[in-house]
This record gives structure tokens, sequence and C-alpha cells, in this order.
């Protein structure tokens, strides 16, 4: 071969490279995905998706996955805690090593957006995260349509500094019903120590937390005796003495001891039942269609008002540890179709003999005849 029939070989192979590179997806073979992105935070589903088209998860739902570099998952998928173990590598492939086992509560008005993200999550098949640094894992098409998942991270609350309210204890002997209007919590402080409350008294002690690691010192509290909380009181005390060891998980503080027979678990304070907007999701089993709003707020002015449907209301209310008495005093006297019925519902149903009960953003009003069960707004 001559000197210009080479030059011509080459020139015509550098052509071809370079129509070859101009037909390849941008960063084949070259881009990953990082993992340690995947590991950081706690990611909250928002979304699911099919091309360009997504639909926002219903307000307030509480979906959450937090990964660990271990090949371990845990998180909530909108009223029962999951766990499991999952493979994925840089290149975007990701899957569960075997279905993820849960607890197995029923929440009103969940249970059917739960077992579509658990169907989703069974059958992820891939990940990666877009240009606004969502995470979006892709899975098989669903019923609705749908072939991935979209969440954003959010940070868990500091151990230091939060208000933690208990929401389980579980003992060697079993579990230990906590009531809503007088659940223990504490509140770990580098100035103060310990502080807290214990169903009836205040409690205080040291502490020393390091590298997911917990104890505490003698608890010390006041002496008041409490008819009905003085048990819940000493398990509580006692789990304390005994837990070696701590995790946050989304909102959630666990402490367990090493072999987990001790485990409490907290929930960061953020809902109140009063000064807290909270919406209708669901009137003895019957789902509230989502373009009917009905809202119910107490001020600490001892007033009630909202909208119930199609008019607004107000009133008055009074709160006897986890009973809620409502007197509704005015409504407005507009007419929406199709909204009456359900506000005729909700009217009569908040001035039966109610209680209580706040599970992190979930509030449930249960009377003889009736169960309400709402979302706090954010």
């Amino acid at each position: 071969m001559n000197t210009k029939q080479f030059q011509k070989t080459m020139i015509t192979i550098l052509i071809a490279a370079t129509l070859l590179a101009a037909c390849a997806p941008a960063g084949a073979g070259k881009k990953t995905i990082s993992l340690e992105q995947l590991y950081s935070g706690t990611w909250h589903l928002v979304a699911y998706g099919y091309k360009d088209k997504t639909e926002n998860v219903t307000p307030g739902l509480n979906t959450f996955i937090d990964f660990q570099p271990d090949g371990s998952l845990s998180g909530n998928a909108g009223c029962n805690n999951f766990f499991g173990s999952y493979k994925v590598s840089e290149k975007g492939r990701f899957s569960l090593v075997e279905p993820a086992g849960s607890t197995l509560m029923y929440c009103e008005g969940f249970m059917d957006e739960e077992t579509a993200f658990m169907g989703a999550l069974q059958s992820a098949k891939s990940f990666y995260f877009n240009e606004n640094n969502q995470l979006v894992i892709k899975f098989k098409k669903s019923a609705e349509g749908f072939d991935y998942m979209l969440f954003e991270n959010k940070q868990p609350p500091a151990l230091l500094g939060t208000n933690w309210v208990l929401s389980s204890l579980v003992t060697p002997e079993g579990d230990v019903e906590i009531p809503s209007e007088n659940a223990p919590l504490l509140n770990l402080s580098e100035d103060s120590g310990m502080t807290g409350y214990g169903g009836c008294n205040n409690i205080f002690s040291d502490y020393v937390a390091k590298d997911e690691k917990i104890s505490f010192g003698p608890i010390a509290s006041t002496r008041m005796y409490c008819e009905g909380l003085m048990e819940l009181e000493g398990s509580f005390m006692r789990a304390l003495d005994t837990v070696t060891q701590y995790k946050i998980i989304d909102n959630q503080l666990v402490l367990s001891d090493e072999n987990l027979t001790t485990v409490l678990t907290f929930s960061a304070s953020e809902f109140t039942l009063i000064n807290t907007q909270w919406r209708l999701q669901s009137l003895n089993g019957e789902v509230i269609p989502a373009d009917i709003e009905v809202t119910l707020t107490l001020s600490d002015e001892d007033a009630v008002f909202g909208i119930a449907g199609c008019n607004n209301y107000s009133g008055t209310y009074a709160v006897d540890a986890d009973r809620l008495t409502v007197n509704i005093l005015a409504v407005t006297a507009m007419y929406c179709e199709p909204s009456m019925a359900i506000e005729e519902a909700f009217i009569a149903a908040m001035q039966d003999e109610l209680t209580f009960q706040i599970d992190n953003n979930r509030l449930t009003l249960s009377s003889k005849n009736n169960t309400l069960f709402f979302l706090a707004e954010e």
C-alpha cells in the first residue's frame, strides 16, 4: 500500500468512527450513576409516571425508602414499615433480592396505595437520577399505566434538639399500648442531657450517643401519680435503661437493645391537634373525592372552622384527654352538587361524642357510629 492509499484508508476509518460516535447515545458506555447519592438521606415517593405523564401521590402520604450501602433497605409504604435487601449497580440496574417483608397494620384510606407501591417496588428493574436530582425507579408497567416512581430526597431530623414522641414500645413481655394523649416523649441536647415525659412525670438523665450507639445514665423523675398511666411510664423507663443502639429512618427514631427484644419507636413531633389544618380523606371507609374539600382546623382559642365540602362552617370545641366535643354554630348557605351528601354526613358526624388519635400526620376521629380519617395539610 502506497502513502496516498494509506492516507485515504485512514481518512475513511476516521469518518466512519466519527459517524458511529454521533449515532451512539450520549455517554454510552461511560456514564455511571453515583451510588453515594442513593445512600444519602431518605427518598420520599412524590409521583408515579409514564413517559412525560406524572400523577402525584395523595397529599400527606408518607411513603419512603432508606437505602443502605450493605444492600439492605427499609421504609414505610404508607401504612406499614417494610424491610428487605436489594441489588444495584452503577449502570442503573436495580432489583430486590427477595420479596420485602412488612408489618401487618391496617390504615384507613391508605391500603390501595400501599399495595400499588409494594407491587411496583417488587417489580423494579432500574434506576437513575433526573436533572432535578430526583430518584427515578423503573418498574413493570402497572394496571394504571405507570412504569416509574419519582422520589425526592429529604434529610431526616437531627437526633439532638428534636421532640421525639413515642409511637410504639415492644418489650420482652410484649407490646405496650401507647395512648394518643399521654404518649411519652424525650428530647436530647448537648447542654441539658435527656429530658422528657414518661406519660405522667417529667424525666431526665445523662446520655452518651455516638456512631448509632446510645446509653442512658440513671433516670430521675418527678413524683406525681396518674391513674392508669403508671404502668406505661414504668415500662418506658425500664426500656430506656436497656437500649444500646439507635437509628433514624425518615422522621422516626428507633432505640433498641442488642438483641432487638426491646424496641422503642418515636416520631418527630410535627403535627398537633390544635393549629393544624386537617383534610378529610375518608368517612366510614368511603374515600372523599379529591375535588371535594372537607377540612377541620381547631384554634388555640377554642374555635373550630373549616370547609364542609361546599359550605364554610364555624363553632367551638372542647378537649378532655382523648375526647373531642365540637359544637358547630354557623354554616353558610350555598348549594353544591355532588358534595351535599358528604357535607351533611360530615356535619352530623362531627357533632357525635368523638375520641381522637394522632399518628404523625394522621388524625382519626371515632364515635359509636362514625370513623373519620384526616391527613395534615403541610
